[in-house]
């Protein structure tokens, strides 16, 4: 059995109604049409995948896509479909690749909450943020379990994963089993790719 290839891209940024940038990491919102790309992201999105096209384009591995249900990540793994002419292939949503949950009192506040955030993961990676939020730990060991499934699941195939900074991030740190503290150092800029 050969092991499967995996590239993953990150979402696209979001612009709410009010033009506001906003931290929107809970499925209740996360999966909100008003929580979706705008214009740019969804520019981003079909650069992306004319770029991933000569990647992943290779008759001997069947593509698969999977993407965090949240509507921005749908529309970016949409937009990088249409970019790699690829706009009928099926996207199957996987809810391990969903949004850190940053805590209802984060919950729809202003962005610039992630950085203190960060500082508190470096120091402890069972910090909590917002106070029911989701630690850097946790959101390791579900990604450890999606990934083993997809490993039994997925022989020898393409397999496209679309989700979130600093999801995308803590599965690079957990593939790499690198210290989860530095997890930030795998950050990814809007649609950014990698071959893990």
């Amino acid at each position: 059995m050969s092991a499967p290839w995996y590239v993953y891209c990150y979402v696209c940024t979001y612009v709410c109604p009010q033009q506001k940038l906003l931290l929107s990491s809970s499925q209740e919102n996360g999966i909100l049409i008003e929580h979706g790309l705008n214009d740019i992201g969804q520019q981003q999105a079909l650069e992306a995948g004319k770029q991933l096209a000569p990647l992943l384009n290779d008759p001997t591995r069947p593509l698969v896509v999977l993407a965090s249900p949240f509507s921005r990540t749908i529309q970016t793994a949409e937009g990088a479909l249409r970019g790699m002419g690829l706009e009928t292939a099926p996207i199957i949503p996987e809810p391990a690749l969903r949004e850190r949950y940053f805590g209802a009192q984060l919950e729809l506040g202003s962005d610039s909450q992630y950085a203190p955030v960060w500082v508190e993961d470096a120091k402890d990676v069972g910090f909590v943020p917002g106070g029911d939020g989701e630690s850097v730990a946790a959101v390791s060991a579900r990604l450890q379990v999606m990934m083993d499934r997809l490993e039994n699941e997925y022989d020898n195939a393409a397999v496209l994963l679309v989700g979130h900074c600093d999801t995308l991030a803590i599965l690079e740190a957990t593939v790499r089993e690198t210290l989860l503290n530095d997890f930030r150092t795998y950050a990814l800029r809007n649609c950014e790719f990698r071959r893990i």
